[in-house]
């Protein structure tokens, strides 16, 4: 693995990945185009501090967000 990489952050949904990428606010940005009434990037910021992995319902799916690194 990229020694540089840090970081990366997916979001799951229906067992499939919708949403991978190493920056959270760019991240959060990609999620926000697929869930427009989504939380904000402070939201995820704190939630991913408490739990590397979490489940979120929105609009009745649920998605499954995942600190891999």
């Amino acid at each position: 693995m990229n020694k540089r990489i840090t970081k990366l952050f997916a979001c799951c949904h229906n067992n499939k990945v919708v949403v991978i990428e190493t920056n959270l606010e760019m991240f959060c940005e990609l999620f926000k185009n697929l869930e427009p009434s989504c939380h904000s990037y402070r939201w995820f910021l704190k939630e991913f501090k408490q739990e590397p992995c979490f489940d979120y319902t929105l609009n009745g799916k649920t998605y499954t967000f995942q600190q891999l690194v």
